[in-house]
């Protein structure tokens, strides 16, 4: 069995990761996931497969570049990783409807 290691997400949906060159594939949880409201979500995946996925998809994958997923060796790392990216929005937060203009577009 192959070492695990914890991929983190701040994404509110799951995503499918497939491997470079075989036919494996694992899903990382979003939040959307959990009734409990949390700033990201651990999936546990084997350490080899997220290292191959990692090295196809390099820093061209946004997910991964701004640190809306991110790789974490324990649960107190991904909570201190987490923290760091706190400031840094995914493109998927929650809109405040007062926000909005009429047209349902945000107000500058």
């Amino acid at each position: 069995m192959s070492k695990t290691i914890l991929v983190g997400s701040r994404l509110p949906h799951g995503l499918l990761l497939d491997h470079p060159t075989n036919k494996a594939r694992f899903e990382v949880k979003g939040l959307n996931s959990t009734e409990i409201a949390v700033p990201y979500i651990t999936t546990e995946i084997p350490e080899d497969f997220w290292n191959d996925w990692a090295l196809s998809v390099g820093d061209k994958f946004e997910p991964l570049a701004s640190g809306s997923i991110f790789v974490a060796k324990s649960a107190a790392d991904a909570l201190a990783f987490s923290k760091e990216v706190e400031s840094i929005k995914t493109g998927f937060e929650k809109v405040n409807p007062t926000d909005l203009d009429k047209s349902g577009l945000e107000k500058a």
